[in-house]
């Protein structure tokens, strides 16, 4: 029977990142292509890594985007290390937002973390190397 259902499982969404902006700075969205028409795309935002619907309050649960606000999945850089002064962009709220790295901090207990700022709103957050990435351009 689970060999059954894995087989009838649909094969997962192939997926982009669109720029949703906020306090104009984009942050970066898992979604999916659902329509497209003249230089517009429609997508459907994503959970991270499945396929269930990200629903953002406020926002409608597909949506009409110019085609320069989607790009491909970034390849993971496993290589990559933050630097202090660095921007990059940091997972939050699933979606990519661009912060400054200031420090790292190494414990016993929580292992290396680096403090970061969503400068906008001088948000500090402290994050672990898997929430971190080197940020790409912006459309």
């Amino acid at each position: 029977e689970a060999e059954r259902l894995e087989r009838e499982r649909p094969p997962p969404l192939p997926r982009v990142e669109v720029a949703l902006q906020t306090e104009g700075l984009p942050s970066w969205y898992e979604a999916t292509v659902v329509g497209r028409a003249e230089g517009r795309c429609k997508v459907q935002l994503l959970l991270r890594d499945k396929d269930d619907a990200l629903i953002i309050e406020g926002r409608d649960r597909e949506e009409w985007v110019d085609d320069a606000s989607v790009r491909p999945l970034p390849p993971r850089d496993e290589q990559w290390m933050p630097k202090p002064g660095e921007l990059c962009e940091f997972l939050y709220l699933d979606g990519w937002w661009p912060v400054k790295v200031k420090r790292s901090h190494t414990t016993k207990s929580e292992g290396e973390k680096w403090e970061v700022v969503y400068e906008a709103h001088n948000a500090k957050h402290r994050a672990t190397r898997d929430k971190l990435r080197p940020l790409r351009p912006s459309p």
